[in-house]
């Protein structure tokens, strides 16, 4: 009735045209463990596009994916599949967002799950990533480490469990061309660690592309990864892998 109505304009209003939706995933955000739903999580990626917060959705499949794995939030194999490629038609628009590229690094740490998705779009996700990294690697962009972070680990998951896919010529040449100028142990920890990640990230890309590089170019890779691999052996076991896996190729 109209009275109703006004009653919900009002909310909205003094909401700032937040709908109720937008108040239970943020509920559900803060008290995952008591508000845990079956319906919840087949439903949230259904809300983009019906007037919620995309951040909001974003910060609800992300605390889905990372809170509740050990309950198998994601057994159904068809379900994570399609959530995925959801995910990766966004990559374009929502790559700014850390909860939206937090939830795909969550979704790609699963091999079994990679080798479900066709090879045109893993690559697609791979170079829509990268732009993310070369557009904002540089310090004088603005943009924080942090998400130049998290799309190296994004892009680095993609490549690292798919063999046969075969980067963009243009990015490995861009990376390439990068990686020649930097100094890396002279940087400070957090700017070391973003070109170590980019590092080895062109050690996939070089052995996924079929290039081959000089041999000053391959001395200067080959001792990067060591250097990162001492590093990172004390504080992340993937990475660590990763680089051991990239060393034997």
């Amino acid at each position: 009735n109209k009275m109703t109505l006004l009653n919900y304009r009002d909310f909205l209003r003094y909401t700032n045209n937040k709908e109720g939706r937008y108040y239970e995933l943020k509920l559900y955000c803060k008290y995952p463990e008591q508000l845990s739903s079956s319906e919840l999580t087949s439903n949230v990626l259904n809300f983009v596009g019906e007037g919620t917060s995309t951040s909001i959705i974003f910060k609800t499949i992300e605390t889905i994916l990372s809170t509740e794995s050990e309950q198998g939030v994601m057994k159904d194999a068809e379900e994570a599949r399609v959530l995925l490629q959801r995910l990766i038609e966004l990559l374009p628009t929502s790559g700014m967002d850390e909860y939206f590229v937090k939830s795909l690094i969550l979704l790609t740490n699963d091999s079994s799950l990679l080798s479900e998705i066709p090879k045109e779009r893993m690559t697609f996700a791979h170079a829509e990533t990268l732009k993310y990294v070369l557009a904002y690697i540089q310090p004088t962009k603005g943009v924080k480490t942090d998400m130049v972070i998290l799309h190296l680990g994004l892009a680095l998951n993609i490549i690292a469990h798919n063999e046969n896919l075969v980067p963009a010529e243009s990015q490995w040449k861009e990376v390439r061309s990068f990686l020649r100028n930097v100094k890396v142990p002279e940087l400070e920890f957090e700017n070391r660690f973003v070109f170590y990640m980019l590092y080895l990230n062109f050690a996939y890309m070089t052995n996924n592309i079929g290039s081959f590089l000089s041999k000053k170019e391959k001395y200067s890779l080959i001792c990067a990864l060591k250097r990162f691999g001492q590093e990172s052996e004390k504080y992340n076991e993937n990475i660590h892998e990763k680089i051991n896996i990239a060393l034997r190729r």
